[in-house]
């Protein structure tokens, strides 16, 4: 199968199609919850979860993608970022991370959030 046939697979297009569903959330002790996932503030126990999550979502760039997420933790600590896990059954499944980064506009340099990494356990 062909990357081009697994997104087209992924967006719904093409011969396969994503049946939507409707997700029901409610929040608990600082936490969301979506169905059985848990999406709540990463914390410090997550990491060694969040690295597998990020070695197994980025495949041969995997080791590279955990250490980056290890390097900026520290900026979401600080408040200038914001890491996230799903959990699912107690196990990190998925990871967001928001970080801090400046963009450099015509007038001035513009302090902007940039979405990155996502990963996603691939066996979920």
């Amino acid at each position: 199968m062909m990357l081009d046939d697994r997104v087209r697979g992924i967006a719904g297009v093409g011969s396969r199609t994503i049946a939507p569903t409707k997700a029901t959330a409610r929040r608990s002790s600082g936490a969301l919850y979506v169905g059985c996932v848990e999406i709540r503030k990463a914390r410090l126990d997550d990491a060694e979860m969040v690295a597998e999550v990020q070695r197994g979502a980025f495949g041969d760039r995997g080791v590279v993608v955990a250490a980056l997420v290890d390097d900026l933790r520290g900026n979401a600590k600080s408040g200038e970022g914001l890491s996230l896990v799903a959990a699912r059954d107690g196990r990190v499944v998925g990871h967001v991370m928001f970080s801090r980064a400046l963009l450099d506009a015509p007038a001035r340099l513009v302090e902007v959030q940039i979405l990155s990494p996502v990963g996603v356990r691939p066996a979920v």
